[in-house]
């Protein structure tokens, strides 16, 4: 009876100890935080805060042929319109958009978010 006793405190104390030693190990690797990882929820989330008013210029493409400016994932040619403007000009270096009396002019930039 005795050694039976010893026997299943000698297990437990064993299983507190596997426990012991690989709890930390567990919270560790949860705790982890890989760089790498893509934010997709939180990226998106910033996207969508910008106003609706804003342009964004994604690309210029200039030849002798045409001149096409890429705002918010739309092709478009000098004089044409989009959200009440009219394209006035693209020039490799940025678009020119005029209407509701007033013009905005639209450079690349780089588009950064920033995921904390």
């Amino acid at each position: 009876m005795v050694k039976q006793i010893c026997q299943g405190r000698l297990v437990s104390f064993a299983i507190i100890v596997v426990a012991m030693v690989l709890l930390p190990s567990v919270i560790s690797f949860a705790a982890l935080y890989d760089p790498m990882r893509p934010q997709v929820a939180t990226s998106v989330a910033a996207v969508q805060k910008v106003a609706a008013d804003e342009f964004h210029l994604e690309a210029i493409v200039v030849s002798d042929q045409r001149r096409v400016a890429v705002i918010d994932g739309k092709n478009l040619n000098v004089g044409d319109s989009y959200k009440g403007f009219r394209v006035k000009s693209i020039v490799q270096t940025g678009v020119t958009l005029t209407g509701s009396g007033e013009q905005r002019c639209l450079t690349l930039q780089p588009t950064i978010v920033t995921i904390r």
